[in-house]
């Protein structure tokens, strides 16, 4: 097949390199370049307007591949040259895998850039076929149609709300959507020591299982109290944290339906195997077979490689499945959590942990929700790739990137060239100064125009939009350019500080590390 490449000045050379690395094979690659420097400042017809130089030429070609930046829609140009066209890849260095489905015939879009498309239809091969694993394995029980089985997949994923760090029925509803949205399999209430106001647990629980998620209660519950407690012990669907000390008073009180997550209370790996067993023979007798257990991973330096290695013996030993809880390493680790949390991933799901329990217990595990989400689906997709969690359509690359695609400058004279070594002060506004904010939790950025005389708030501008923000600010206030330059610069630090959920100081760096 013979494709001719559209492509722009700047990206020219990094086309020539990306296509040494393309195994040719059935295509003869040729390549037009556009007079723009970059390709979203083309149009279709600045297209047309340069193959119109080559018209005798394009007879010869099967097809030909516009960038995805370039405006307006390809057909245009396949009507124009009676050769078949497409819209490629928005950057250079994805043209592999779009000549590589090209290949198998697969069709492309005249206006929807192809890499959305790749995207799409990666998304959907490996869905389906996770969904044919999921769907084809036998569970050991079920729970609202959530399976449970010995070893991944499926990956089940718990979210633990804990009541006495939020404790906010508005807050956990928000919660509940965002977990059906990440695709969770269930919720648990949480609370600590202190915690004994059982009858606000049951509002969470009530809340949570009209959503049709698998429940699950984590409460020190006093035992003693026996008329309040039966009836909340009656509600979950899954009873967390059990020790051998709870059997007596819960076996009265629980279910042939509920699940029990079994979790040791000794030390020693032979202890555990006997304590965990001893507490599974006594639910089996009252009819209980619906049993997790959470042997307990411990914090790196703190016995992290022992805790897998009891957590491998025992899947090896007991025909239940296992249930692990991530919080205890990326919690008590100060680093980023999403990369944590794709290893812990991989190694949970090599192990055959069939049940992950995830918290955002502290600032910097924010986000923990989401990424755990992506984990799964990353760590899904190598699964049924038979390949590491690398380039399979879906990634956690938040502050890195995989390529370089960085736009060369074009050469100019030495003598156009200005160095700029020195700081240079600012120039201070005579009538008011700017104040910038960022609400987290509406994700809004906020700039309020203060006087300089009196210090007092003259107009305030709250919206998401950093670009939105500024336009209406300037056509409202005459800053100066240096004015201008700096509200741009900071409103450019707010919007990601909240795409990060990072602090935002005003005149601050966002971040302490830099590999500049």
């Amino acid at each position: 097949m013979k494709v001719l490449l559209v492509t722009s000045v700047s990206a020219r050379k990094l086309l020539e390199e990306v296509l040494k690395e393309v195994k040719t094979g059935d295509f003869i690659l040729d390549a037009v370049v556009l007079d723009v420097p970059v390709a979203s400042l083309a149009t279709v017809n600045d297209v047309v307007k340069t193959l119109h130089k080559y018209k005798s030429k394009l007879s010869g070609y099967d097809l030909i591949i516009l960038p995805g930046l370039v405006r307006g829609n390809a057909k245009r140009v396949e009507e124009e040259f009676n050769v078949k066209a497409i819209k490629g890849t928005k950057y250079v260095g994805d043209l592999p895998e779009l000549l590589k489905l090209v290949r198998l015939g697969f069709e492309f879009s005249y206006e929807t850039p192809a890499d959305e498309l790749i995207q799409e239809y990666l998304s959907k091969t490996y869905y389906d076929k996770v969904v044919n694993a999921i769907e084809t394995k036998a569970p050991l029980f079920t729970v609202k149609n959530v399976k449970f089985t010995k070893t991944p997949p499926p990956l089940n994923l718990f979210f633990e709300y804990l009541m006495n760090e939020h404790n906010s029925l508005n807050e956990f509803n928000n919660l509940l959507s965002e977990l059906k949205v990440s695709k969770y399999e269930g919720v648990v209430v949480g609370c600590n020591v202190e915690c004994q106001n059982y009858g606000e647990v049951m509002k969470y629980v009530n809340l949570a299982l009209n959503e049709r998620l698998v429940v699950g209660i984590d409460v020190p519950i006093d035992l003693t109290k026996v008329d309040i407690v039966k009836d909340l012990l009656r509600l979950p669907d899954m009873i967390f944290n059990v020790t051998s000390k709870d059997l007596d008073v819960l076996t009265k009180y629980l279910s042939s339906e509920q699940v029990v997550v079994v979790v040791p209370s000794k030390e020693g790996l032979k202890d555990v195997e006997e304590e965990i067993n001893e507490i599974i023979y006594k639910l089996n007798e009252v009819g209980i077979n619906k049993v997790l257990i959470d042997p307990v991973v411990k914090p790196p330096m703190l016995g992290f490689y022992e805790s897998l290695i009891r957590y491998s013996t025992l899947n090896a030993k007991t025909p239940y499945p296992l249930l692990i809880g991530f919080s205890n390493v990326y919690e008590l680790l100060d680093v980023d959590s999403h990369g944590v949390l794709v290893l812990l991933s991989s190694i949970a799901f090599e192990l055959g942990i069939s049940s992950v329990l995830i918290t955002e217990s502290s600032v910097k595990a924010g986000g923990a929700l989401k990424e755990a989400s992506i984990s799964r689906e990353m760590i899904y997709r190598a699964y049924v790739k038979k390949s590491p969690p690398i380039n399979v359509g879906v990634d956690l690359l938040i502050v890195k990137d995989k390529r370089k695609l960085t736009v060369k400058p074009p050469k100019v004279e030495e003598g156009r060239i200005t160095y700029v070594t020195d700081v240079i002060p600012p120039k201070m506004e005579a009538s008011y100064y700017l104040k910038i904010y960022v609400n987290h939790e509406e994700g809004n950025i906020i700039v309020d125009v203060v006087s300089r005389e009196s210090d007092e708030v003259l107009k305030r501008y709250v919206g998401k939009n950093p670009l939105s923000i500024g336009r209406k600010l300037l056509r409202d206030y005459m800053l100066s350019a240096e004015h201008v330059l700096y509200l741009g610069y900071e409103l450019s630090k707010a919007e990601t500080s909240l795409k990060l959920r990072k602090n935002y100081v005003q005149d601050e760096d966002l971040f302490k590390f830099s590999y500049a």
